[in-house]
Formats: structure tokens, sequence, C-alpha cells
């Protein structure tokens, strides 16, 4: 919280983002951007001089400049100057969606359309990845990074010097999807499942490169369906026929925690990959309202 005698500059907020240096970053609904630091605010804008509109996104760059993504272009704070990052930039729209800086100092920026990835020697913005609907990146503990893409998200490689980097600590929350996010275990969260949230294992996730992982919600009239599935290999058939790995209890505790409310588990090999199907009964998954069943939170989410 600001100290006393200290105000934000409103009290609608759009985004924020923790700095390394343990800043606070905040852009605000009706535009506009300020840092909460050791309790004291810096407002780096103001109600009459807002060069910016709603930001989408705040970040601290790893050279010392502070960027901000908006709904009309990209901002970049050095010192006290704002500059705007544009065509001459090659980055050729004035939307911006999301930003992510990941352990190796890649700013990559995405249009909803279109991820740009920063040549910060040339000053140029260029496209990476395949154009797609509302594409955005994910960094899981480990340092990989993950594009999604709808439904999907896909393994996504890129060359970098040096050894292999853990995530950030502060990019739990720098995530370019905003309905996605990995915890510091390697577990998937996501908000998009319908109404609540849902989580994804570590274990049930693609472990080869260029790897996609697809989940699928079906809601039946007489039960629920989680489908998950990959294409990183599949799952040694000899595992799959003793029920699970010698000394570990992850598939072996997806089957009980699903029995314990009525369900199954299916696992199995698709060619390409793994896939991994939880069947709840309608009883089980849903409330009854009114006579009819209705969707809810599902209990088995919930266990850790």
């Amino acid at each position: 919280m600001p100290l006393p005698g200290e105000a934000l500059t409103y009290n609608g907020i759009s985004t924020m983002f923790a700095a390394p240096n343990g800043d606070l970053l905040i852009g605000y609904l009706l535009g506009g951007f300020s840092i909460l630091r050791n309790g004291h605010v810096l407002n780096l804008t103001s109600v009459q001089n807002r060069p910016f509109s709603t930001p989408f996104s705040v970040r601290a760059d790893a050279d010392g400049t502070f960027c901000v993504g908006a709904g009309n272009g990209l901002r970049r704070l050095r010192g006290t100057t704002w500059e705007t990052i544009g065509k001459s930039w090659d980055y050729p729209t004035e939307k911006v969606e999301n930003m992510v800086l990941d352990q190796y100092g890649s700013l990559f920026v995405g249009d909803g359309k279109q991820l740009f990835l920063l040549d910060r020697e040339k000053r140029k913005f260029h496209p990476v990845g395949p154009s797609g609907d509302s594409p955005g990146l994910i960094i899981s503990p480990d340092g990989q990074l993950w594009r999604r893409e709808g439904t999907q998200l896909i393994r996504f490689d890129l060359p970098h010097a040096g050894p292999a980097l853990a995530r950030l600590p502060q990019a739990a929350s720098a995530s370019m999807a905003v309905n996605k996010l990995f915890d510091r275990d390697g577990n998937l969260w996501m908000s998009s499942c319908p109404e609540k949230v849902c989580m994804v294992r570590r274990g049930a996730l693609p472990a080869g490169p260029g790897s996609t992982l697809e989940i699928a919600l079906v809601y039946a009239p007489a039960h629920f369906t989680l489908q998950v599935t990959d294409d990183g290999g599949g799952i040694d058939a000899a595992i799959l026929a003793a029920g699970g790995k010698s000394a570990h209890w992850g598939l072996t505790g997806m089957r009980e925690r699903a029995r314990g409310i009525g369900g199954k588990v299916s696992i199995a090999n698709t060619g390409a990959g793994t896939e991994v199907k939880l069947q709840v009964p309608a009883r089980a998954a849903y409330a009854r309202v009114d006579g009819n069943w209705r969707r809810k939170f599902l209990p088995w989410w919930r266990r850790t």
C-alpha cells in the first residue's frame, strides 16, 4: 500500500506486474502508469498527460526500461521519456495484448494474431511462429516456453546461447496467456474451464520437443468427460500394462481420485502420443437445479 499522503492516479487498475527489484508496476483502466516502490508512489503519467489508452500489459525490461502494451500501441519509458514503439521498430500494428520477458532476456509481444520477438541489436521486431487465434506464451518452471493456440498448448523451442536456465521467479505472473498459468511445481492451471478453474498435473504434460497438448471438456447429459491428448510419443506399453511405474503414484492417484467420486480414468497410447480420459457421472459432476442437472465445480480438481 502507498505510504500516508501518497496516492495512485486512479483507483481503477487494469494490470499489474511485480518486477525483479520489488517494484510493483501498475496500469490504469483510464490510461496511465505508476510504480509502487518501497511504499512510495511514482506517478509517471497524470490525468492531464496520458500517452496511451488502457494498458493490457506492463513489464520491466532487461535494459532497465519499462514497456507498456496498450490498446493504442506499445510504449517504452526510458528515464522520464516515453517512446512509441511502432513501424520504425517493425512492429506492424497499434494493438498490444500481451508481453512476456523470458529468462534469456528475450522480449515477446503479441497483438492478438501474431507473436513478435525483439532483436535488441537491430531494435527491430520480427514474427515468430505461425499466426493464429490470440496466440500467447506461458513459461513453465523449468524455463520451457509453451505457445497457446485455442485449446492447445504447443512446446515453443527457440535456440539460445549458453546453458538452459530456469524460469525467472516473476515469470509466473508474466505469461501471455491470461487464462492459463504454470505454478511453481509445474502444474498447469486454467481459468478457461466453464465457470471455474481446472488443473492439469505436471506428469500429464507432454515432454518431447514440439509436443502439443490438447484439452477437451464435454458436458453430456449423463456424464462429464475431460480428455487430455498429446503427441509426445506415448507411455511405455509395459508401464501401461502394469497400471503405472514402480514407486510412482501419479497414474494410481488419478484412478483412485476418480473412483472416489464414482468416475473412471482411462489411459492409452494413440500412436502419436497419449490420451488420458476422465469420465464422471452427472450426479458427481453437476448440481440439480429446478429438477435439472447443472454444471458444478468438480471436487476432484481441487485436491492437490
